[in-house]
């Protein structure tokens, strides 16, 4: 089992993973897309489950040759492009058998593939960091009471906490990742002013990857092997 990773990820962030001997896959770049989203796996690739994933055409050779070969890999039907809405068909979070995303733009291979709650906020997985099955942790009202009313456990937290390249803020999703045990961070959590809250949701084991504020790097993603 691995994550793949940001390949312009912060060095701090591979060295602890190499410590924690935790295998990882550093990302590929997308072709069309032209800003620090470009080298995000959730801007990349989705996976229905651990064993299955849905990939953009010009990433699929990448992930062909460096995903263990038993997770099955299928070549979506859109390549992302620049602007927004057409960089989000893969940002896509999986939930207990369900993704989380904005159906309208969503690759029609994950449409074809898995169950969508459909929500209006384009950089789903981006927005939604997964703490448990049923369980995340959001900035984003509109997603939030959809969750809700699907028998989500939310914890609805402060924006302007996570940083992104080029934005004026990030999402706690992107700068996350969940391995079924553990919830990673891409940063201290600690230094999130709704920490106290955040601690009291998560029943889990929290790993900080680095050091400093929260970075979103497009998701730690979770593979199987």
């Amino acid at each position: 089992m691995g994550f793949i990773v940001d390949k312009n990820a912060d060095r701090e962030i591979f060295e602890n993973l190499d410590r924690l001997k935790i295998k990882y896959i550093k990302s590929t770049e997308l072709s069309n897309v032209h800003n620090s989203t470009s080298t995000h796996p959730d801007m990349q690739i989705f996976f229905v489950n651990s064993y299955k994933a849905i990939v953009s055409p010009d990433c699929f050779n990448y992930y062909r040759e460096f995903l263990p070969k038993n997770v099955e890999l299928i070549k979506g039907t859109k390549t992302p492009a620049d602007t927004y809405p057409e960089d989000i068909p893969y940002n896509v979070a999986g939930l207990d058998g369900v993704a989380v995303a904005n159906a309208e733009f969503t690759d029609d291979e994950i449409r074809k593939n898995i169950e969508i709650i459909n929500v209006r906020q384009g950089y789903a997985k981006c927005s939604l960091c997964i703490t448990g099955d049923k369980s995340v942790i959001t900035e984003d009202k509109g997603t939030a009471k959809i969750l809700y009313e699907n028998g989500f456990n939310v914890c609805e937290i402060t924006s302007g906490e996570v940083e992104l390249e080029g934005y004026d803020n990030g999402f706690i999703g992107g700068a996350s990742g969940y391995d079924g045990e553990k919830i990673y961070f891409a940063g201290d959590i600690t230094s999130h002013k709704d920490y106290q809250k955040i601690k009291e949701f998560v029943d889990k084991e929290i790993v900080c990857l680095k050091s400093g504020k929260l970075k979103d790097i497009g998701t730690l993603t979770f593979f199987g092997d």
